[in-house]
């Protein structure tokens, strides 16, 4: 043992057990010849010979003289061990960079600026689920109400039914099937009309804000962000070349007069108008009419990101801005992650009618359409009215469980940390006292394994009390209680 691995060494090679045979194989010997260590014309052992040697099977030994065969490094002749071929100085490399299985210390990769900007914004998404979801990560449905069978059946109706034609490439809008079935949900439940050719199926709002910004931004032009706001939203832009410029959100949403002082001419104002997030408020009607006058007066463009309106508990559903546009100047995104499977990543864009051609195009180049046969499937699921009663159940699970969370943390808190009761969402803001840092509240909550999100994260500009945004959608009570009795341990 070395290094706490099994090792088997040899003149050649050495081997660890936990890792691919072969594969190491291939590397430790090409290495050698690139570096001269096997010059050529050296006779390498036969495959009989190096199998018994390192305690391997001999078919892992000659697999791998193969692969070296095929590239081009070594000989194979019958009845005769393997010859290394002549390899030109100019070709050899350094063994350090060319053995995989040896473990060293390397340069930080040569990135553009671009990505290194995108890696700092998005190093917080990089989000593990490994053993599921833990209380209380936000924006995520609750799968333990997910309709498996029912799902299960839909796949399986989709893949019988599918003809040849769907299965190809098809239009980068997505399957008119399921453009069909989201344009009537969404025009019944948002108020939102528009022609299916203005709809394109996404791959999750994310895709969807992705597209956007690379049909509707220049490089180097501006857009306003809400502040706090989605940090997805932010790192669209920064791929595509533009700049967030933050705008302030209060009591009545986002303030559209500090977006015209900051940035009169920005290109595109990204805003969640129905249920904004973290911060969970609503856009008035006044600022609503406000942000449409704006990018009428400017032909500017706003993108209307729809985030969690299928969970509103008091009312009629809010219409959507894109319902006031008569200027034909809104994009509308909406997303069946944080209400289906997110792991099917299925949203999409409702886009005005004369920027069809331009995302069409756009989209092609991108990633073409989404998977066609989920696509088929979930269109399906839409028309039998399963996806709308799932939606029911859901919208009553999660009213419960808001009103467990709000009670549970009432009785073991106290004012170390106080919940408003929202009207929509899945997540509450959970306020801490004066002076708390929330994200080394955050820090500690982790290590107790509870996942909150601090309210700082999702802050640019602006400076707001310290707070936890608590997702309680996705858990059921009991994994709630016991996750705020850990978080109360490390909230004295």
């Amino acid at each position: 043992m070395r290094n706490g691995r099994a090792e088997v060494s040899h003149p050649l090679v050495t081997l660890r057990r936990d890792e691919p045979l072969q594969k190491q194989l291939v590397g430790e010997l090409r290495a050698r010849i690139l570096s001269g260590e096997l010059p050529g014309g050296a006779r390498l052992p036969s495959a009989r010979r190096l199998a018994s040697e390192l305690r391997v099977a001999r078919i892992t030994v000659v697999t791998a003289y193969h692969s070296l065969a095929d590239e081009g490094y070594i000989e194979l002749e019958e009845r005769r061990a393997p010859r290394v071929v002549d390899v030109p100085p100019e070709a050899r490399m350094n063994v350090a960079e060319h053995a995989p299985a040896r473990r060293v210390e390397r340069e930080p990769p040569r990135i553009s600026s671009r990505a290194r900007q995108l890696l700092h914004t998005g190093r917080g998404a990089l989000l593990s689920y490994d053993g599921g979801p833990r209380p209380f990560r936000a924006g995520l449905p609750p799968l333990d109400l997910f309709p498996l069978e029912d799902w299960a059946r839909a796949v399986a109706r989709a893949a019988r039914r599918a003809t040849r034609r769907e299965l190809v490439y098809g239009e980068p809008q997505g399957a008119r099937g399921l453009r069909e079935a989201i344009l009537e949900h969404v025009c019944a439940v948002r108020g939102v009309h528009a022609h299916v050719d203005q709809v394109f199926v996404t791959a999750g709002s994310q895709a969807g804000f992705d597209l956007c910004a690379r049909v509707l931004i220049e490089p180097g032009a501006t857009a306003w962000v809400e502040d706090p706001g989605f940090p997805g939203i932010r790192g669209a832009l920064l791929a595509s070349g533009g700049r967030a410029v933050p705008v302030p959100v209060d009591e009545e949403g986002l303030c559209v007069g500090m977006g015209r002082a900051r940035a009169p001419d920005a290109a595109v104002a990204f805003v969640s108008p129905s249920h904004q997030f973290p911060l969970g408020v609503r856009l008035s009607l006044s600022r609503r009419l406000e942000l449409l006058a704006w990018a009428r007066e400017r032909r500017r463009w706003i993108v209307e990101d729809d985030y969690e309106s299928e969970y509103r508990f008091e009312g009629r559903p809010v219409a959507a801005l894109a319902a006031l546009d008569e200027s034909h100047r809104v994009l509308y995104v909406g997303t069946f992650s944080r209400v289906f499977l997110p792991g099917l990543r299925l949203g999409y864009v409702i886009v005005p009618e004369q920027l069809v051609e331009a995302f069409a195009a756009v989209r092609v180049l991108v990633d073409r359409h989404s998977p066609y046969l989920t696509q088929l499937a979930f269109a399906e699921f839409l028309e039998s009215g399963r996806f709308a009663r799932h939606l029911r159940r859901l919208r009553a699970s999660t009213l419960e469980r808001r009103d467990h969370l709000v009670s549970a943390v009432g009785r073991l808190f106290g004012a170390r940390l106080r919940v408003e009761v929202p009207d929509a969402g899945s997540h509450v803001l959970g306020w801490l006292e004066r002076g708390r840092d929330d994200q080394e509240v955050a820090r500690a909550a982790a290590r107790v394994d509870v996942d909150v999100f601090p309210l700082s994260r999702f802050t640019m500009r602006r400076r707001m009390p310290p707070a936890l945004v608590l997702g309680y959608g996705a858990y059921p009570p009991n994994a709630v209680w016991e996750a705020l009795e850990r978080l109360s341990g490390v909230l004295p």
